[in-house]
């Protein structure tokens, strides 16, 4: 992915029917709609049916378009006869919207007011562990790592940091491991923090090594692989508002599981969710900013994560089971 992306990925095995057409889905262009993410599915096995159609079907247009195809059947038999397009078409896919410290009034309550105290409800000498959930090419899990740096001051480098970057693209995540980008893709960072966390060579500039150090990037689904837990903070920002309604709750819901209580969950500023708020208290609401306490542990929130396990269980009985995070 790229900012925001996770796009779902399915097992191999799984024999999920397809998505019933929808109201107006009969259409014969609805079918080859259809037909399309079916075949994307089975050869690349990722499964875009939790995104919004809307979205999907303008990122299949713009390889229709890059093909000169007018028709969304002409497109599908185009797959059939060449099938090195369906490299293109997942990479079209992906959500292609990140930079270090986008939004920046959400990086100012962050390092000001959020992760400070924080760091002051946690106990002395236990270990913080952060998320960045969708991480892309990396730039926001940077950010964060940068942001405790500056809050933690000298004693960055003395406590135990975790920040884990993860998405589903594996080339994104190969991206961000090299932590070299060039200078487009730094204008977003204040001069300051610039000259201070990175090191400029000819061809851009690279994250300073204890920075690195401190970030691990790995594959992650957040529909099918287990979460990160014993987390304090998790930040998944702008992919919500590609997800239907219920693959929100879900993946709330997981959320609110490997969250710590008191952790701080930060979403997209334009992710409004009614569902976080009934399961989180929202400490910023403008900036999206929510934390797990214990009057917002909702009933909602545990019904929901039984029934998860309960799928899981399900899941496991009939295909093998999602790759974990232990890694981790």
């Amino acid at each position: 992915m790229y900012g925001g992306s996770e796009m779902a990925k399915s097992s191999a095995a799984s024999k999920e029917p397809r998505r019933p057409a929808r109201k107006n889905g009969d259409s014969p262009q609805r079918r080859d709609f259809e037909e399309v993410l079916q075949k994307l599915r089975e050869a690349r096995n990722f499964d875009f049916r939790s995104y919004k159609r809307a979205t999907l079907y303008r990122r299949i247009q713009r390889r229709m378009q890059d093909r000169r195809l007018k028709r969304v059947a002409d497109y599908s038999k185009f797959l059939d006869q060449h099938p090195t397009e369906y490299d293109a078409l997942l990479t079209s896919m992906f959500i292609k919207a990140t930079s270090f410290f986008r939004d920046p009034e959400s990086w100012d309550a962050l390092s000001t007011k959020v992760i400070p105290q924080m760091l002051a409800d946690r106990r002395p000498g236990e270990p913080i562990r952060v998320w960045c959930a969708g991480c892309a090419t990396g730039e926001e899990a940077f950010s964060l790592a940068i942001t405790l740096a500056e809050v933690l001051g000298p004693s960055f480098n003395n406590q135990d940091v975790k920040v884990f970057g993860t998405d589903v693209d594996e080339r994104a995540i190969v991206h961000a491991r090299h932590a070299h980008y060039i200078a487009e893709q730094v204008e977003s960072v204040p001069p300051r923090i610039l000259k201070d966390y990175f090191v400029e060579d000819g061809s851009g500039y690279t994250v300073r090594k204890d920075v690195r150090r401190a970030v691990v990037f790995g594959v992650n689904n957040l529909l099918t692989d287990a979460p990160i837990s014993r987390l304090d903070m998790l930040s998944c920002r702008n992919l919500f508002i590609y997800l239907d309604p219920d693959v929100q709750k879900r993946i709330l819901t997981r959320f609110h599981y490997a969250l710590r209580q008191k952790g701080i969950l930060v979403l997209g500023k334009s992710e409004l969710i009614p569902f976080a708020a009934r399961i989180f208290e929202p400490l910023d609401l403008g900036r999206r900013i929510y934390r797990k306490d214990g009057r917002h542990e909702s009933t909602a929130a545990q019904e929901r994560l039984s029934g998860l396990i309960e799928q899981q269980s399900l899941d496991r009985a009939t295909q093998k089971e999602p790759a974990g995070i232990d890694r981790f």
